[in-house]
């Protein structure tokens, strides 16, 4: 994991260092929760990235059950996410 503390300038924008976004892509999407900024990198082709997510899939699973399952991981992924910060914030005393 990579991280970095950045800045935003007067007019919004903040640079990230090039050990931060690198294969990250250039677009982004951007949402604060709890407080925190994320930015979660959307893909060059996001119809061929999911139509490949989409081939690892069982075939004998209901669209009800995966997006329950769906919505279950992301916000466990995010919820990890936000304690991750959290420690390290503690640790860089912020």
């Amino acid at each position: 994991m990579e991280s970095s503390v950045v800045v935003m300038d007067d007019q919004g924008r903040i640079y990230l260092p090039k050990k931060v976004k690198e294969g990250m892509g250039r677009r982004f999407f951007a949402f604060k929760m709890r407080g925190e900024l994320i930015l979660v990198p959307i893909p060059e082709d996001p119809v061929k990235d999911l139509q490949e997510q989409g081939k690892k899939l069982p075939k004998n699973i209901s669209i009800k059950t995966l997006r329950k399952e769906a919505y279950e991981e992301a916000m466990k992924e995010a919820m990890s996410n936000v304690e991750r910060l959290e420690k390290l914030k503690k640790s860089k005393g912020l």
